[in-house]
């Protein structure tokens, strides 16, 4: 992992986990801290301003997610679902057993809700402090990608570039754009929560405004 300043086109390297397969790396607001996760190094926290390095290493083969603030980082690997704030000196695990290849995960904005799919592609979610049962959300069949807007409101994706919302109580899944015969390889929500951009493995590329429903091909 480096940092890179756009001043001096130099890059800092920061000691750590070996970075096979990287999964996560995001740096806090203020750039004070950075964390990433692995799938053979594991979850990794850095300090810039004190220089303090704390990692635990696992499989971290379900790449991460961290809230806005990057305060609270959760993984999945071989331990199951892993949640570390930074607060904390050690992560805990709170779902265990779910160590598979396939499995993703998201964390809303505020750090207050993780969701996550499993083998069996069901959908679930879960509230902090993150020490009751997971909450059970529907099916979803092929889902590659899950995102939550600064609503807290849940996108997935689908292998297909089938994108849907999850609305109501209880949540249902509502297509917000029809998925193409290429391989979804890319998915990725703005900050603000109206555009979603989907990229195929063809080369296609989608921009969708959720305000309008509008899709604007980019290739």
């Amino acid at each position: 992992v480096k940092l890179w300043s756009l001043d001096t086109g130099l890059g800092q390297p920061l000691a750590g986990l070996p970075l096979h397969r990287p999964g996560l790396v995001r740096l806090s607001r203020d750039a004070e801290r950075v964390a990433w996760t692995s799938t053979l190094g594991g979850i990794a926290w850095y300090e810039r301003r004190t220089g303090r390095l704390r990692k635990h290493e696992m499989a971290a083969f379900g790449a991460g997610a961290t809230d806005a603030d990057v305060s609270i980082v959760a993984a999945i690997g071989t331990e199951g679902i892993v949640v570390w704030p930074f607060a904390e000196e050690q992560p805990y695990t709170v779902v265990p057993g779910l160590n598979h290849l396939g499995s993703k995960i998201a964390m809303s904005a505020d750090g207050r809700r993780i969701a996550y799919f499993d083998r069996q592609e069901s959908l679930f979610e879960l509230d902090a402090p993150f020490r009751g049962p997971p909450r059970l959300v529907g099916d979803c069949d092929d889902c590659v990608r899950l995102a939550y807007d600064p609503q807290t409101q849940l996108i997935s994706a689908k292998n297909d570039g089938s994108v849907y919302e999850w609305v109501g109580h209880p949540p249902r899944p509502r297509a917000i754009s029809a998925g193409q015969s290429a391989r979804l390889i890319a998915f990725s929500l703005s900050p603000s929560g109206r555009w979603i951009a989907v990229g195929h493995v063809d080369g296609k590329m989608v921009l969708i405004d959720r305000r309008s429903d509008v899709r604007h091909s980019l290739s």
